[in-house]
């Protein structure tokens, strides 16, 4: 079974966190400049990757928000 992997570059935005998706190889370029990253795997078929930049987060609030953007994904709250 093949797990899709998705990117996504997070903003903060007010409450809430703006999200842009990311091509693979765009994400590789962006993760080289250390920026905090929270990784979700909240199903087995998919694997979710968010680049916090220019935010000043933790690296534990970072996983934190990236479990519960990965559920708002699962809820279908998100696409």
């Amino acid at each position: 079974m093949t797990v899709r992997r998705r990117h996504f570059l997070v903003r903060e935005a007010g409450d809430d966190y703006q999200l842009r998706e990311l091509d693979s190889t765009i994400a590789h370029a962006i993760h080289q400049f250390g920026t905090t990253i929270g990784l979700c795997t909240s199903v087995q078929s998919c694997h979710w990757t968010f680049y916090f930049m220019n935010s000043n987060i933790s690296p534990a609030e970072a996983d934190s928000v990236a479990a519960k953007l990965a559920q708002e994904f699962q809820d279908g709250k998100r696409s």
